[in-house]
Parts: structure tokens; sequence; C-alpha cells
């Protein structure tokens, strides 16, 4: 008997890896370049690749890596080094062993390491493509490993270095002021300072109180104590709110990571 094909085995993915998202379920209005990223179509289609729920493009691009060789133990090593660091639990540890597999692949999301994870998307996005990644593995009988890309190369330390929460009926904004600005450096060069020691004593003082804050409080001091990056304290973080996690982190800030994705960059370059 012949073992099925990509193809094949898309035909049966189920209703939670098949559900369609359409346009409507966008209420109010939306502009043309949301109308084609969500309908998969239009002149921004050739960017985007395929589509979520389009089993027979997913099959066929889960071959096509399949055919080409990467750097697994490499990356693996540095991978599980910064899964240590930020004491992920060992089910991403047993993730990461499974990229060594010749027929894993991988889905991303990610996002700039915001304080205390930045906006809500942060985690929404996080969440989506851990289920996403299992919902994969189920349709295709393949290794499939959830990563969240830390963009804790970017230049943008203003973008990161505050937070807003509720507070009555308004909203607060508490900003980390390091002592010494990182003045345009990547923010995975900066380390966390005691300028971040105002920003819980701000928080102890508007958060209203509950039998959590004190636990909430603890963790974030914990995550994002002085001599911590962005990215590790981001990474911490998601593993004290979800310790059941498997997701894998990846920063984007690693140089080791960077020398082994060169031939890919040089490529594209061309």
């Amino acid at each position: 008997m012949r073992s099925r094909t990509m193809n094949e085995q898309a035909a049966g993915m189920g209703p939670r890896a098949s559900l369609r998202i359409t346009a409507s379920d966008y209420p109010g209005r939306r502009s043309r370049l949301c109308e084609d990223v969500v309908a998969g179509e239009g002149r921004i289609s050739e960017f985007l690749g395929p589509r979520f729920d389009d089993a027979t493009a997913l099959g066929e691009l889960i071959s096509a890596l399949h055919r080409r060789n990467y750097p697994r133990s490499g990356l693996a090593a540095i991978l599980k080094e910064f899964a240590c660091a930020v004491d992920a639990p060992s089910a991403v540890e047993e993730q990461i062993e499974r990229l060594r597999n010749a027929s894993a692949v991988t889905v991303f999301a990610g996002q700039q390491a915001g304080l205390f994870t930045g906006p809500l998307l942060t985690i929404y996005k996080a969440l989506s493509v851990e289920r996403w990644a299992d919902d994969l593995e189920r349709a295709f009988s393949v290794p499939v490993i959830a990563c969240f890309w830390i963009a804790d190369d970017d230049h943008d330390f203003a973008e990161i270095d505050h937070v807003e929460f509720p507070s009555g009926t308004a909203v607060e904004r508490i900003r980390y002021e390091p002592s010494q600005a990182p003045s345009g450096a990547p923010v995975g060069r900066h380390r966390i300072d005691s300028g971040i020691e105002p920003v819980f004593a701000r928080l102890e003082e508007q958060l209203p109180e509950s039998e959590y804050k004190t636990g909430v409080l603890q963790t974030l001091k914990e995550a994002y104590a002085p001599g911590t990056g962005f990215g590790e304290a981001f990474a911490r973080l998601w593993y004290r709110m979800f310790p059941a996690s498997k997701l894998v982190f990846v920063s984007g800030s690693d140089e080791r990571l960077k020398r082994l994705s060169a031939p890919v960059l040089a490529t594209a370059a061309l």
C-alpha cells in the first residue's frame, strides 16, 4: 500500500483546522489592503503565500520545505540555550529537539518585545501560532513546531518602553526611562537597569487591590529584573503566564542565528 501524499492527508483536515475567515467576519470600515489580506486575493496575493486554510497549497509548501537542507543541529543548540536562560518548561526543550527531525517544519508569529509583553495583540499572535501548529501537525502528520520571533533587533525603543492599562475610567501609561537611553541601538543590546524600579512603584500604586496583585507584581519584577534583556524578559514572563506552553522563542538579535541564515539572506538579496 502506498503512503498518502501531503494533499491526500490535507483532504482529511477537520473543521478545526479548515476554518475559513471572510471579510464579513471583520465589522466596521475596512481598507482595500485589509480586504485583500483577508480574501487572500487581489494585487497583494503574490506576496502573501498560501492561505492558512488552503490545504492543497500548504501540503505543497511542506513538500518543498522537505527538499531543502537546514543546519538543524546548530539551530537547535542555539534555541535550547535561549530556552534554558529564560526558564522554559521541559515541553519547550522537547519541541526544540524535534527540530532535528528532517521532516519537521516550523510556523512563526512575531512582534517586538514590548514592556510586560506589549499590546494584547502580541499575546493573540503567540497563542494563535501555537494552536495553528497543532492543527497542521494533526492534518499533515509531520512534526510542526510553533515559534515566536522576538524582534529585538528593532531600533524603535519608544515603541516598546511603555505599558498601558485601564485605571478606573482612564487609560494609564507608564514609561520605562533607563538611566542611559539606547541611542538608536537595537533593543536587543539594551539591558534593563534601575529605571525599571519607578515603573514597579507606579504599578503598585495604580493597580486595584485584589488577591492577585502581589503575585502579579512579583512575577513582573522577576521577569524584568535589572540586567535582563527585553527579549529574555518577554519570554520568561510568557512561560510564567502559560506554564504549559510549547512555544519556542527566537531572538532576532542573536548573532549566531544571523550567521546561520547568511546563505538565505544572500540569496534573497540577489
